[in-house]
């Protein structure tokens, strides 16, 4: 099951403290959005890995009788991905974990109703915004924009409506079809 509760509370919380700060045209302001951005994304990023792992240690712990293998799978096929981009990170890891017949069980359904798109463009996305983020830096004379070689800031409303409630449902609806997978 996926927790969600304090991730939304973080990035509500945070998007209050950027609109405030918003409010400013500071050079401090400018670095204080940009920080705020960073904070967003790492923090989203960061539960969504996490989340993954975690739907998938649930299924590991359901259908794995010793604890031999459970270790073993949690540390060769778990640990090791670091990401969450959708054909490098996600497939990897659930066609690992799930193996080839409930990978395909689990996302045929989502590929009839477009949701498979959904996840796979958003993911895609994500990674972009968060490598984006992650080799910039805030300079002297920066504006919002500009941190970026006038690249778009991904603010922490975008990343909250445009990331967190677009991918929730499809996160639930794979956690609960995970769950109820036989080996």
């Amino acid at each position: 099951m996926i927790i969600y509760s304090d991730i939304k509370e973080t990035l509500l919380c945070l998007n209050k403290k950027f609109n405030h700060v918003n409010s400013r045209s500071t050079r401090i302001a400018n670095l204080e959005l940009c920080l705020y951005s960073k904070i967003v994304l790492l923090e989203y990023s960061g539960w969504l890995e996490q989340s993954f792992d975690k739907i998938l240690q649930e299924y590991i712990d359901k259908q794995t009788p010793t604890s031999a293998y459970r270790i073993l799978a949690n540390k060769e096929m778990i640990k090791p991905i670091y990401g969450f981009q959708f054909e490098r990170d996600f497939c990897p890891l659930f066609l690992g974990v799930l193996g080839v017949k409930n990978y395909e069980q689990l996302m045929t359904p989502f590929e009839a109703t477009g949701e498979a798109d959904v996840l796979r463009s958003r993911l895609n996305a994500l990674i972009v915004y968060r490598n984006t983020l992650a080799h910039s830096c805030f300079h002297k004379n920066a504006s919002l924009t500009s941190v970026l070689h006038s690249a778009t800031l991904p603010t922490p409303s975008s990343i909250y409506q445009d990331f967190f409630i677009t991918l929730l449902p499809i996160m639930k609806k794979i956690s609960t079809k995970v769950i109820k997978m036989k080996p």
